[in-house]
């Protein structure tokens, strides 16, 4: 940052310029009151947390079987409800603690996970269509 500050006051206005005049008088009445101070050490507390839950996860994601599932738990799949037709064959078990939506969807472009599997055999050695030819006669 430069000694006056002026590519943080950039930043703070480029945050600005898409607001009203009521969110402005809020913004200027939180500044004003300085609780902005305390949010501010609530939000670094929480981005410190978060930082602690994700090294925790790539610990225990080294110790935890890939399907989350430990050689001592027994599964039992739902039998009513919502999710009544999930089973072994149809369901994969993926701990969102341990994997974001972000690196699901990693593995799945790895084939280390798959979201189809085939109605005739169970298989989930499939793979998506990406373009169809249709042969007119």
């Amino acid at each position: 940052m430069s000694e006056d500050g002026t590519n943080t006051k950039s930043r703070i206005l480029d945050l600005f310029v898409g607001l009203d005049e009521t969110e402005l008088d809020s913004i200027e009445q939180w500044i004003c009151s300085k609780q902005y101070k305390q949010d501010l050490e609530k939000k670094k507390a929480i981005i410190k947390s978060d930082k602690m839950l994700l090294k925790i996860g790539s610990v225990i994601k080294k110790m935890v079987p890939f399907d989350g599932e430990m050689p001592s738990e027994k599964i039992i799949h739902p039998t009513v409800g919502d999710q009544a037709d999930c089973n072994r064959i149809n369901t994969c078990h993926i701990d969102e603690f341990l994997y974001d939506a972000e690196q699901v969807e990693d593995l799945v472009k790895e084939g280390k996970l798959t979201r189809h599997y085939c109605l005739e055999c169970n298989s989930r050695n499939v793979k998506v269509i990406i373009s169809l030819l249709f042969i007119i006669k």
